[in-house]
């Protein structure tokens, strides 16, 4: 059976502060503020079934916590044409960068090459202290 779907007001409001920020990642929290501050009160379920179904439909991609707690989200371009890149997670902050390094493509080629593994780039995620976090912690001392 054809899942049928609607393109709902609250969908297109929901997909419309997703594309906004594109060029970052983005937690359903962030999008229930935004549309409350755009005075589009849109409940917080609502907001993660429609988070579940653009996943599934390709405008998504989700990045877990390693707990399992929390996710994020980047817009994924209707085209495919997303950027293939690794993630920084600050293990202080929380905050999720993009990480553009042609290093980290040859050690993808080694590990195919040699180790016959072949890395998944949306889900590779590495850990550490990120700058701001780590001039905090110089600042204090």
């Amino acid at each position: 059976m054809t899942e049928v779907r609607y393109n709902t007001n609250q969908r297109k409001l929901i997909l419309a502060v997703i594309e906004r920020n594109s060029d970052r990642h983005i937690t359903a929290d962030d999008v229930h503020l935004a549309l409350i501050h755009e005075g589009h009160p849109v409940g917080k379920a609502t907001i993660y079934r429609h988070f579940e179904r653009l996943e599934k439909e390709g405008f998504l991609i989700k990045y877990s916590s390693v707990d399992g707690a929390s996710a994020c989200y980047q817009y994924a371009e209707p085209s495919g044409k997303e950027s293939l890149h690794y993630h920084m997670k600050c293990e202080r902050c929380g905050k999720l960068f993009h990480l553009d390094c042609s290093f980290l493509d040859q050690i993808s080629a080694h590990f195919s090459e040699h180790h016959k593994f072949d890395l998944n780039r949306f889900k590779t995620v590495f850990y550490g202290i990120c700058s701001e976090c780590r001039k905090k912690d110089i600042d204090e001392k």
